[in-house]
């Protein structure tokens, strides 16, 4: 299931301090990705792809762009990150609005396991 990046962000920053008190024209934010399995008695796993603002003053909580599912640790990252990728692309090019106003959507850092 993949949620989208925009529609992610738009939720989010609905729900929580307005944007203009937090940036003037870009947002930064931190991606996280990491494997959880559901059960013991099961290989099913879940894997959540999360953003969250950075800000300096303050912590944002994160929000969800993507959870993917599978029985095993996927083979090639691009695998569960392809869509994030596509989209983050496209945003590069054109922005991402948001009450009227363009903003640059910068990735500050990606938070992740090594593969074993």
């Amino acid at each position: 299931y993949y949620h989208g990046l925009q529609t992610a962000l738009k939720n989010h920053l609905r729900y929580n301090k307005p944007l203009h008190e937090r940036c003037e024209n870009e947002i930064k934010i931190n991606l996280s990705i990491d494997g959880l399995p559901l059960a013991k008695s099961s290989k099913s796993q879940f894997w959540p792809l999360l953003g969250q603002i950075v800000h300096v003053h303050y912590r944002e909580k994160p929000f969800v762009i993507g959870v993917f599912h599978g029985y095993c640790k996927p083979k090639k990252p691009n695998e569960i990150i392809h869509q994030f990728i596509e989209e983050y692309s496209e945003i590069q090019n054109k922005g991402f609005q948001y009450r009227g106003k363009k903003y640059k959507v910068l990735i500050n850092a990606i938070i992740c396991d090594a593969p074993a």
